[in-house]
Parts: C-alpha cells; sequence; structure tokens
C-alpha cells in the first residue's frame, strides 16, 4: 500500500481503472446455472474425429497426441477410444495437464471403488467431462463443477481442475455414484451422522457438512464425504482447506462414516 501511494499520479489512476474493471466483471459477469445449460456449446458425436480436430489452432498442441497415446492407458476407456470420457471441441478445448488430471481422478475413484466391493468401472461409466475455460462456472456462488444427469455430462471449470488437489472433481463423481446406488449413498451417510435416527431433520448433522449449501443439502455434503474419503483414504495428496469449514466439521470423522457406509452397502 505505501509502494502505491508514492507512484505517479497518472500509474495510480491507470491501475485503479483496471481494478474497477476487474471487479465489476467478477460482480457482474455472466454466472452460468442449472437453468442456462443451454449456454454451452453442443456435445459433439460419441466419437469425435481427430483428423478434424487437428485442423483446428484451438485445440492445444499435444492434447490429441496424449489422447490417442496415453489417456486410455491401460483400460480405462471401455471401448477403447477417449471420446468415451471427454469432450474436445475448439470451444472447450482442454490442456495435456489438464487431462492428466481427469485421468488420475478417475483411476483413483476406480480402483477406490473396486476396494470397497464395487465395480467402480460400471458405477462411472458413461458421464463424460466437459471443460469451460474460465475459473468459475458461477462467479457470486462460486461453482467450480456440475453434472448434468440428463446428458451425462460433467461440467468443469477451470477452477475445479487447478483447486484443492482434485477435491471437487472427486465431489462430482461422488454425485454420480450416489445417483447409481439410488440415493442409497446420501440416506445412508446422513442416517450415521445423525447417530442412526433415520432420516431426521432436513439439515446435515452438525460435524458432517463442510458449506453453509451441504449444510441444507443432504446430497452436497454426501458428495463432499465422498471426495473427503477419496483423498484421505486413497490418495497422498495434502487435505483441501476451505476457510469457511465450520470448525467442529472433522475430515477424519466424515471419512470414515463414508467409508463404513460404503462398506456396508457394496455387492457381497
Amino acid at each position: 500500500m505505501k509502494y502505491l501511494l508514492h507512484l505517479p499520479t497518472r500509474v495510480s489512476l491507470l491501475i485503479g481503472a483496471a481494478a474497477g474493471a476487474l471487479l465489476w466483471l467478477l460482480l457482474f459477469g455472466r454466472p452460468l446455472n442449472r437453468a442456462a445449460a443451454d449456454l454451452l456449446p453442443a456435445p459433439p458425436d460419441a466419437h469425435v474425429a481427430g483428423a478434424a480436430l487437428r485442423s483446428e489452432t484451438a485445440v492445444a498442441p499435444g492434447v490429441l497426441h496424449y489422447l490417442e497415446n496415453e489417456f486410455c492407458a491401460p483400460d480405462l476407456c471401455p471401448d477403447g477410444t477417449w471420446s468415451a470420457w471427454i469432450i474436445l471441441t475448439p470451444d472447450n478445448a482442454w490442456t495435456v495437464a489438464e487431462l492428466q488430471t481427469v485421468r488420475r481422478t478417475l483411476l483413483t475413484t476406480r480402483a477406490a471403488l473396486n476396494s470397497t466391493g464395487f465395480d467402480g468401472q460400471a458405477l462411472l461409466a458413461g458421464y463424460r467431462f466437459r471443460n469451460v475455460p474460465r475459473i468459475y462456472l458461477n462467479v457470486r456462488r462460486g461453482v467450480l463443477g456440475r453434472v448434468l444427469h440428463d446428458s451425462h455430462e460433467i461440467i468443469l471449470a477451470d477452477g475445479a481442475l487447478q483447486k484443492q488437489w482434485g477435491f471437487y472433481l472427486y465431489h462430482e463423481l461422488g454425485h454420480i455414484v450416489d445417483l447409481r446406488l439410488d440415493r442409497l449413498l446420501t440416506r445412508e451417510f446422513n442416517r450415521r451422522a445423525a447417530g442412526g435416527a433415520g432420516a431426521g431433520s432436513s439439515r446435515t448433522a452438525d460435524g458432517f457438512w463442510l458449506d453453509s449449501v451441504a449444510r441444507e443439502n443432504h446430497p452436497e455434503a454426501t458428495a463432499d464425504a465422498f471426495a473427503l474419503w477419496i483423498m484421505l483414504y486413497h490418495t497422498d495428496d495434502p487435505r483441501p482447506v476451505f476457510w469457511n469449514k465450520p470448525h467442529e466439521a472433522s475430515f477424519a470423522a466424515i471419512a470414515a462414516v463414508l467409508d463404513n457406509v460404503l462398506r456396508h452397502i457394496a455387492p457381497r
């Protein structure tokens, strides 16, 4: 602050104008919400022609080479084609680093589910990732990712791929697992979080939610718990850091309940 006070007046005014413009964009930039999913480009055919994409300069160099030679190895893609998982168009192109993050997330989640007795591939397959090249889907609400179950798409802003060591990707995959288990994961997690007292309150039990949205929304709390379970039990990544996490919420306790639920409901 002291340094800025000693800048020439003209430079200070330019800095102030730039800061004001940035603030306006953050506050009033057009958000993306559930009702405005049609703002997203239409998905391509299931099998995208690599030759056609190579001619598009919007696709980052090396992306198609990585997808065609490394992404599916050894057995990630059920039919051998990366388009089973990834939507790639010039409007929502990826970087190699982002695709590596998605691949690692899928392999880790699949292995974690397999370890509890589920078929991880079957629970996850059929949904495809679409990248939206901006930090947030909704700036004012801080939304980084969303699952569109009707179109079987996982929509990810750049921020979801860059923040919290994959937490937001695991969270969205948790929603898919929960839906494919007919919400049994949500029902059992919240029943046990409430001390086995049945459905009880519409609110998530204290100590088992990470933000105000999850407090009022059982599936959101369960998806958060799923992400924590993956990160604490199946990776060596650092724990996520949330500035608004209530002090009574224990990552270890939340992950332990989710682990017990998965092992209880897994196929025998």
